[in-house]
């Protein structure tokens, strides 16, 4: 779901390049298992950034490319990202279902813990 803003944000460096307009050095690194299931943990791409940090060395800005369209020519620039977290929660209880008017209140009731801390 991200061809198209990654293909314009290469276009435009080569654009640039080509008018030698482009005075900076510009590194693509692309990670395209969004939508492969898989926790961000499991991917892989934090580990070959971690060891390939020279990649970054003088970096001066990060283009996140995976946004919005304003609309059908003008692109939305993000320059700030909120919230972006990948987690993963275990909830464990009891063994067996539990009837509310004989063990409500006398036991922890994990769903209700959990709509809790997610609320």
């Amino acid at each position: 779901d991200d061809k198209g803003p990654l293909c314009a944000a290469i276009f435009a460096a080569h654009a640039l390049h080509a008018a030698r307009a482009l005075e900076v050095d510009v590194v693509f690194v692309v990670e395209g298992e969004e939508e492969s299931g898989r926790c961000l943990d499991t991917r892989g791409f934090r580990e070959i950034v971690e060891d390939n940090r020279h990649w970054f060395h003088g970096c001066r800005a990060v283009l996140i490319s995976n946004n919005y369209w304003v609309d059908d020519d003008g692109p939305c620039l993000t320059y700030g990202m909120r919230g972006v977290i990948d987690f993963e929660v275990q909830v464990s209880g009891p063994a067996q279902d539990l009837h509310s008017g004989i063990d409500g209140g006398a036991i922890q009731e994990p769903m209700a813990d959990l709509t809790a801390l997610l609320a």
